[in-house]
């Protein structure tokens, strides 16, 4: 077996590949543990959920924030404080929930998905955000977060009710948005 065979086949759209060591033949597939969800392994208990997070805790420790197509389980988490920039392009989160974390550099969540509900409370975004054609597939809820540079929500699709309860020191950029449900602004400028 060549060495480009132990490595994940995971390709974005804009083709740049995940580079990572697969974790698996056969039935594990041909994929990272963050790359898994491309042959529908689903996660049930005892499962790669947990190797997940552990894996993904080596990221965060050695700042590695390149997150393009990984497919996150609802218990994914941050620590408080992100200190470094996060790349999440093409990915998929599933039930997120996160409170209380400060992104200290630019993140870009643009073309991913938001599986079941969205919820961000009392976070803290310094430098540019990106969240341009992101689909959020069911309730969605921005609460006491904070946007001290630019936000892109262009093109982005809220398919459930949305709730953002948001401050805004810079641009808030909402060009081509679809609400496709209830939505409610609160806020403003810090």
């Amino acid at each position: 077996m060549t060495v480009s065979h132990l490595i994940c086949k995971y390709k974005a759209p804009d083709g740049q590949a995940c580079g990572r060591p697969m974790t698996g033949t056969g039935n594990l597939g041909n994929f990272c543990i963050f790359h898994r969800h491309h042959e529908n392994i689903v996660y049930a208990g005892g499962s790669p959920q947990v190797n997940f997070m552990e894996e993904l805790q080596k990221e965060i420790e050695s700042k590695n924030g390149n997150w393009r197509g990984f497919s996150f389980p609802p218990e994914f988490r941050l620590p408080n404080i992100v200190d470094f920039q996060i790349n999440a392009q093409f990915s998929i989160f599933n039930d997120l929930k996160l409170e209380g974390v400060t992104f200290e550099e630019e993140c870009n969540f643009s073309n991913s998905k938001f599986r079941g509900d969205a919820q961000l409370k009392t976070c803290n975004f310094k430098k540019n955000t990106d969240f341009t054609k992101c689909i959020f597939e069911n309730k969605t809820e921005f609460l006491n977060v904070f946007f001290q540079n630019v936000v892109y929500f262009s093109e982005s699709e809220f398919i459930d009710r949305a709730s953002l309860r948001v401050n805004f020191a810079e641009s808030a950029i909402f060009n081509g948005v679809i609400f496709k449900d209830a939505v409610t602004f609160q806020g403003g400028e810090i």
